[in-house]
Formats: C-alpha cells, sequence, structure tokens
C-alpha cells in the first residue's frame, strides 16, 4: 500500500501554525488595535443556498481589507450513527475538495480562501447553533457572521402563515431559518453583517469598472454597535472598487443625532476616516417624499393599526396575526426611517444600516416586516450589528 510521508516543508508549516495558535490564543485579541473582523458564512446543501453563500463570500472580500480569516460552516443533515452520514463527514473533514464535488456553484478558488467547519446535526438550525459555538480554533475565532435575511414579502411567497387561531391554541409557527441564525449568531456573541435575501454583487460592482467610478457609500448609523457599521464602510472604501467613493454618515434626528454631530466630527477626525456627516430630519424627509416612497407607503399603510388587544388583521396574505403594540410603534417608527432612507439615498451606491435588534419582544413576523419597512427600494443594502464592544481605534 503507498504512503503519503508528507514534506519536511508541510510538517515545518503544520508546527508554525501550531505555535502561532497558541501565542495568538493568549493575546488581548479584543483591543481595538489587534481586533480584526473574522468572518463566517453557512453552506447548505440545497443550491439557492449555495449561491447565497457565493454573495456572501464575495462581499467578505470587498470588506476584508485586512485579510482576517473567512470561514464558511456546513451542516450535513443526519445523523452521525447512519454509515452514510458518518462517511461523508470523515471525507469533509479529510479534504475541502469534497464540498467542490458535491455543489454545482461553490469553486476549488474559492474554498482555498476558507477554512472548512463541518457537523452533523438533524436540522440547519441545530447545526448552525453548533458552528456557532465551536468554529475556530483557540484565539482564533469567528466575531461577524454573515447571512442574507429572508424580508417578508419573499417570506410570504415562499411559505403558508398559520392562522392565529392555531397560534392561540398552542401551535406557534416555527420561526424560519434566517431568523433563528440572526438570534444565535447575535447570543454567541458575534457581529452581524447581512443583506436583504434579493442582494447580489451585480448590484454594486460594474465589470467595466476600473475602480476610478466615483458614489457614495451611505452609512445610516441608527445605534452606537461598538462601531461595526462605520469600520464596515472604511473597509469597502479601501477595496480598489470603491476606492473613489466618498463615504457620508447620515445623521438621522430621529435617532437623537443632531445633539452629537459635533461630537461625531471630532470622532472621525481622530480616527483619521474622510467622512460627509449629514444631518438629516425626517419631518422635511417627509415634504420630500418620492413617488416611490409614496407608493410604499400606501402598500403599508394600515398594516400597524389594530384593536386595544393588538389584533391586526392583515390584508396582505399573512393572515389574522396577533401583532403587539410594542411592534406597532416600532414598525412606525422604522417605516419612516425607511422612507427616509429611500428620499436622501437614492443615488447613493450602497447603504450600510445598523441592524435593529432582533429583541424577544418580537415575533418573527414582526422583526421580518421591521425589516422590510426600513430596507430602502432599489438601493444595494447592506444591515450590521456590532456587539457594541469597541472595534474602532485612533491608528488603523
Amino acid at each position: 500500500m503507498d504512503t503519503n510521508w508528507g514534506t519536511t516543508v508541510e510538517s515545518t508549516l503544520y508546527l508554525k501554525g501550531c505555535k502561532i495558535a497558541l501565542k495568538y490564543q493568549a493575546m488581548n485579541t479584543e483591543h481595538a488595535k489587534i481586533a480584526r473582523p473574522t468572518f463566517l458564512m453557512m453552506l447548505y446543501d440545497e443550491a439557492a443556498a449555495q449561491r447565497d453563500t457565493v454573495t456572501l463570500f464575495g462581499l467578505a472580500q470587498l470588506i476584508n481589507f485586512s485579510q482576517g480569516l473567512l470561514m464558511i460552516g456546513h451542516v450535513l443533515r443526519g445523523d452521525i450513527e447512519d454509515a452514510s452520514v458518518a462517511a461523508a463527514y470523515v471525507r469533509r473533514r479529510k479534504s475541502y475538495r469534497e464540498y467542490v464535488n458535491g455543489s454545482e456553484v461553490v469553486t476549488e478558488e474559492m474554498l482555498k480562501q476558507c477554512i472548512m467547519e463541518c457537523c452533523v446535526a438533524p436540522t440547519y438550525e441545530q447545526g448552525t447553533r453548533a458552528i456557532l459555538q465551536l468554529a475556530g480554533m483557540g484565539g482564533m475565532q469567528p466575531n461577524v457572521f454573515m447571512m442574507k435575511l429572508d424580508d417578508l414579502a419573499l417570506q410570504l411567497a415562499a411559505r403558508p402563515i398559520a392562522p392565529i387561531a392555531q397560534e392561540q391554541n398552542g401551535h406557534t409557527e416555527k420561526a424560519p431559518l434566517w431568523f433563528s441564525n440572526l438570534r444565535s449568531a447575535l447570543l454567541s456573541g458575534l457581529g452581524i453583517i447581512c443583506t436583504p435575501k434579493h442582494f447580489e454583487l451585480e448590484h454594486i460592482l460594474d465589470p467595466k469598472s476600473d475602480g476610478k467610478s466615483e458614489g457614495t457609500i451611505d452609512i445610516w448609523w441608527l445605534f452606537d454597535d461598538g462601531g461595526l457599521t462605520i469600520l464596515t464602510g472604511y473597509l469597502l472604501t479601501k477595496h480598489k472598487e470603491f476606492k473613489n467613493h466618498r463615504l457620508r454618515i447620515m445623521a438621522l434626528d430621529e435617532i437623537g443625532f443632531d445633539a452629537d454631530s459635533t461630537d461625531m466630527v471630532h470622532l472621525l477626525a481622530k480616527l483619521r476616516i474622510d467622512a460627509e456627516i449629514i444631518h438629516v430630519s425626517t419631518e422635511e424627509a417627509a415634504d420630500m417624499t418620492t413617488p416611490m416612497a409614496e407608493e410604499r407607503k400606501t402598500e403599508v399603510d394600515g398594516d400597524a393599526e389594530g384593536d386595544a388587544d393588538g389584533d391586526v388583521d392583515r390584508p396582505d396574505g399573512m393572515g389574522s396575526r396577533k401583532m403587539s403594540l410594542f411592534a406597532q410603534g416600532k414598525i412606525a417608527k422604522y417605516r419612516r426611517v425607511g422612507n427616509t432612507i429611500s428620499n436622501y439615498s437614492a443615488d447613493a451606491k450602497m447603504c450600510l444600516l445598523t441592524m435593529p435588534y432582533p429583541r424577544d419582544k418580537f415575533e418573527w413576523w414582526e422583526y421580518a416586516q421591521v425589516i422590510h419597512d426600513l430596507t430602502p427600494q432599489d438601493i444595494p443594502t447592506v444591515f450590521v450589528r456590532g456587539t457594541q464592544d469597541q472595534v474602532l481605534t485612533f491608528c488603523f
């Protein structure tokens, strides 16, 4: 039997890698001057999900100026006691090329740039939770989870909605995978970078561009998330595709940035980030509503209206659902913000939005409505949510 004994170079590289991993684990990797985005995205077996992974990988490459790690987590659905499942798992643990053989869209070149993580689980949800908790080695662990969001309209088209009577009888509809993954990632201490389902790289990349095209990247920093939203925009401008694009930070008075705009100017100056700060008033935006925003408002008017118990009779195919008064207030607020973004950023190359937190008070369909109303129409949008750990430093 032929035996592959390897080479001296491979052996030396392995030993060096082990020593580096041990040293890195002892470092204070949470310090803003050391911290680097380490991206994790999931790979599922369906062709559509694999295409989503390819899109997220391309987006990670645009942001990954510091050449941090890229990780792909793969969930093999089944039971490890099943011989065929166990054999497939072992093959993937031994060689990443197994993923290329079983995929229609994932390429070997793509996987060469990623660390592969694999687990066996009964469902994608359980497998994703396992990957989120165990991916990486020592201090080299993912700190940003990348995913795609199914917005409300796509959810309605993709699956039936259980009527409220069933929910009241204790048969609460199970949350979709994207929502459970989002909550699991946040509870695991990871930041989030995600896009609407319809987002594709072709929306922001010009194949004829030589890096000289100009435009704006608008950052709607709606909450203090430790600075990941601003850092993501800054890293994008370091890529050749966006090096001539201007950063604009939109200071929204409804969020309370009016009084803090001076402090923000000083902060950006210290960070040496060249960005224009624009004060935005939602009241002014209401007076300059575009036809597109007006059409959007007409479509959703009345959605947040209900009786005293919060019952909402949805005319859009969702059926009757019990929408809380808390959710109604949040939806109305984010609808105004979404229309404002559509007005002010209509010509932007891309919008980066701080993503609202999916609180326990939200049912998944309420949160989906928030994301749907907050997403500007016809503008490539990326949602970002940091962990509130500071990732900005005065010396990049």
